[in-house]
């Protein structure tokens, strides 16, 4: 089964099988795959994709958008035609007539997921000290190698406010969790007498 691997903090790279995606069509593509990676919790609705990145446009003209920037996506992943594939494999998207959404069940890394998880598994464990704990000191400096980055570094689209508001409010998130994670880092080799 293909894997795929998306990482959006720092420069965005997606890779499958290990290797990188180049035929991604256009800057909205991207943005397009990364909202949907970060949002993967839920389907959305395609009014409202067609919104965030083709504000400017007609509903038509950014339906149609929205459409093509699909067609290029499932052209990539190798989903054209996934339903009645003789293989099994399931898409990578799951796309319907009202909606849209990164199967749940591909495989599928996203290290801003991965990092966020990270981070709240540290948060929700029940140490005593940071110092003595056997976990959370593996799930910190995994969080520190998965933070690459500003997040989605160097993507600007002018002209989609909502996207680039969303955008800023997940680099500032974890532009915090990740200050969290360097202190949790300071106090864990500090109470080891690690750092000189």
């Amino acid at each position: 089964m293909a894997r795929c691997s998306i990482k959006l903090l720092g420069s965005m790279q997606i890779m499958l099988d290990g290797k990188p995606l180049q035929s991604l069509e256009s800057a909205k593509v991207r943005a397009l795959l990364a909202y949907l990676a970060v949002e993967n919790d839920r389907a959305h609705e395609r009014e409202s994709l067609a919104g965030l990145l083709w504000p400017e446009l007609s509903e038509a003209q950014a339906r149609h958008g929205l459409s093509q920037s699909l067609y290029n996506l499932r052209q990539v992943f190798g989903d054209a035609g996934k339903p009645g594939d003789p293989t099994g494999e399931a898409p990578f998207l799951v796309v319907t007539p009202h909606s849209v959404q990164l199967n749940p069940h591909r495989e599928l890394e996203v290290d801003v997921i991965q990092f966020t998880q990270n981070t709240a598994q540290v948060r929700k464990h029940a140490h005593r000290r940071l110092e003595t704990c056997h976990s959370c000191p593996r799930l910190l400096h995994q969080a520190e190698q998965l933070y690459q980055g500003e997040f989605m570094s160097g993507i600007s689209l002018k002209g989609c406010q909502t996207f680039e508001e969303w955008m800023l409010i997940w680099r500032e998130r974890l532009h915090r969790q990740v200050g969290e994670v360097l202190a949790d880092l300071v106090t864990y080799h500090t109470g080891r007498a690690e750092l000189r």
